[in-house]
């Protein structure tokens, strides 16, 4: 399964140890080293308390919307290996993607 910029899959949280699975955003494009093998992700989530989290209207999809509303959080990036990628679930479009990338670069200090 090859995936493109903005797909939202659903895998295991490489930051939890029982093995339990949540929705990542897809952020890693073709350049980055093993793509297709690993993919560079963002957490996604369906809590509010999060102020720095982006949320994701309706119309932020390309496909069907998440059954529950969810935020981006541009700051919990992980790679995540494609045996630990239980299913392709959507994808956003752009904007989305785009407005994560930008907050994550702010974090990481990538100037424009």
């Amino acid at each position: 399964m090859l995936l493109e910029q903005g797909a939202i899959i659903w895998a295991v949280d490489p930051f939890k140890d029982n093995g339990e699975g949540r929705p990542w955003l897809v952020i890693g494009n073709s350049e980055a080293p093993f793509h297709g093998e690993q993919y560079i992700c963002l957490a996604l989530t369906s809590k509010t308390y999060h102020d720095e989290a982006l949320p994701l209207r309706e119309d932020d999809y390309d496909d069907a919307p998440l059954s529950m509303q969810s935020h981006i959080m541009p700051w919990s990036v992980a790679t995540i290996e494609r045996k630990d990628i239980e299913r392709y679930v959507t994808a956003v479009g752009r904007h989305p993607l785009e407005k994560a990338l930008e907050r994550l670069g702010r974090y990481i200090d990538i100037d424009d």
